[in-house]
């Protein structure tokens, strides 16, 4: 992956989605057209001891809870779109002021405006300043 004729990253397509070595190449490489790339939340909406720190979460590693479980963040529905086709349901809900997508397979008891928790399965930490990928 290049940015302005500098090389980025290097790698397969699966190493480079799994494993971005920064925000440019988290952003910039899509498995799939129908949402964003990669949600970026400020870490300060989730804790203090996140400052200057962006949380990066594919929408498909976040998974969707009737109830609070350890390590979930709190959050709310905002739109629901059926992709039955596809056996998922693509949302957006509200982290604080920041809205995230989701990809997930979703029970039928789940409804707009419902208030909700999410689990991150699989995120990555940048430092906010160099975009630099630290976790």
């Amino acid at each position: 992956v290049m940015n302005n004729g500098k090389i980025m990253q290097i790698g397969t397509f699966e190493e480079i989605y799994q494993e971005p070595e920064n925000l440019f190449v988290a952003e910039f490489v899509n498995l799939n057209t129908e949402s964003i790339a990669i949600n970026l939340i400020d870490g300060n909406l989730i804790s203090d001891k996140l400052k200057g720190i962006l949380i990066g979460v594919r929408p498909e590693d976040i998974k969707v809870q009737n109830e609070k479980k350890r390590n979930s963040i709190p959050g709310k529905i905002i739109d629901i779109w059926d992709m039955s086709v596809k056996n998922l349901s693509i949302l957006d809900i509200s982290v604080g002021e920041k809205v995230v997508y989701v990809k997930d397979k979703l029970k039928p008891s789940f409804n707009k405006n419902q208030n909700i928790w999410l689990i991150f399965e699989k995120y990555y930490l940048f430092d906010k300043k160099t975009g630099k990928r630290i976790y």
